[in-house]
């Protein structure tokens, strides 16, 4: 997503409450055509993965 994605969808979270935008769909929508998308994977997966696994682990 964007690099500025936190306050981005601060701001337009914050119109959606307001009214001025329909829907999540619609809020989406306004990102894909203002912003130049990118995306993020990460390299090594399993590492990530497993990573996830332990923290799942610790907070049962």
């Amino acid at each position: 997503g964007p690099s500025e994605a936190t306050a981005i969808g601060n701001i337009l979270v914050q119109i959606l409450a307001l009214g001025e935008i329909k829907n999540i769909r619609n809020l989406r929508q306004i990102v894909k055509k203002s912003f130049q998308i990118k995306e993020f994977t990460p390299m090594d997966s399993e590492k990530w993965n497993n990573a996830y696994k332990e923290y799942l682990k610790k907070i049962k």
